[in-house]
């Protein structure tokens, strides 16, 4: 009985949140009935169905403001990328970041002045004017992380495998479940509620990585560390001085790079150069770096395919974003 009350509570709860919401919107139901067709074209693309019609009226007013959103934002053209509706357009701003931008926060007692070493320093070396590493066969598919916020686990794995090309000639897939079980509780990761890739370095230098073969991905995680058969490659790790964006494109033209990023933008991102982001940066996302041209990165990211330009997304190479502000790399 305890149960069922309570349950009746968090119904009636999520039922008033979603008719203050719709109470709170200048929208008339004229406008709306206009849109529902594109949003059944949306739902019908995405397999979305919702528990019940005041959960569908819910969501389309919020379709609804997110194309309003994205028509805004596509004529300001100092912004830079195109925006459109994507498989996170039922989702408030606030529920995508909930969901999907949960990255670790490093504790104060880590975050250090990090200086660049003289040995890193060489003012005379020639680096290429634009690299990309998936043309040199050094970057993995990418991935859907689903409902786990393990992005810090996918991203770092990325620069390994980049990396693991590189010494041995041979793209190995790595297994981001095992850095979910095996690393959680320790160098601040914490399964699917975040971590850092500078984290998972160290747990990797310390303990190896596993095959996705050998660990597949349930993007969940799992009470214990089910398989620690593991590979040993790299002798260390290296994060970048904060804002260093020339120290990234220098690192870069040698490895991939894994770099933090405020994605508040990206909910709506279809293509183009991300070039303008919030005054107030937060970095609540990991992604990985592949390669630059002259004007941006080129950044990989773990929503799959069914995202952005078929998974990646470019930012514009002065600090947008915060994408030079928190930026590491394995060894070798």
């Amino acid at each position: 009985m305890r149960f069922l009350i309570g349950a009746c509570i968090i119904l009636i709860l999520t039922s008033l949140i979603g008719l203050r919401y719709l109470n709170n919107q200048t929208t008339p139901f004229s406008l709306l009935n206009k849109i529902k067709p594109e949003f059944e074209n949306f739902k019908n693309k995405y397999n979305l169905q919702f528990q019940d019609s005041l959960e569908e009226q819910y969501r389309l007013f919020i379709f609804n403001e997110n194309v309003r959103q994205i028509e805004k934002d596509n004529m300001d053209s100092d912004q830079g990328f195109v925006s459109g509706t994507n498989k996170f357009s039922h989702l408030t701003s606030d529920e995508f970041k909930a969901k999907y931008l949960n990255r670790r926060q490093k504790p104060t007692s880590n975050i250090i002045d990090h200086q660049i070493l003289s040995s890193q320093k060489n003012t005379n070396e020639t680096i290429p004017e634009s690299i990309d590493w998936r043309e040199l066969g050094a970057v993995s598919p990418v991935r859907n992380q689903g409902d786990c916020g393990c992005c810090y686990a996918i991203t770092s794995l990325g620069a390994l495998e980049g990396l693991y090309k590189i010494k041995t000639g041979k793209l190995e897939i790595f297994s981001p479940q095992y850095i979910i079980d095996c690393s959680n509780g320790q160098y601040d990761n914490s399964g699917c509620d975040g971590g850092s890739s500078a984290g998972v370095f160290k747990y990797v230098l310390k303990n190896g990585i596993n095959l996705e073969s050998r660990y597949p991905y349930q993007a969940k995680q799992n009470k214990k560390c089910l398989n620690q058969e593991t590979i040993k490659f790299i002798n260390g790790l290296r994060e970048i001085a904060k804002g260093n964006c020339q120290e990234i494109e220098r690192v870069l033209s040698k490895q991939p790079v894994s770099i933090s990023i405020d994605a508040s933008k990206l909910q709506n991102y279809q293509s183009g150069i991300l070039k303008k982001c919030s005054k107030k940066i937060d970095l609540d996302h990991e992604v990985l770096a592949v390669g630059y041209t002259p004007d941006y990165f080129i950044l990989k990211n773990s929503w799959g395919t069914d995202w952005g330009i078929d998974g990646y997304f470019h930012v514009s190479k002065n600090n947008t974003c915060g994408t030079c502000d928190d930026a590491a790399y394995p060894t070798l």
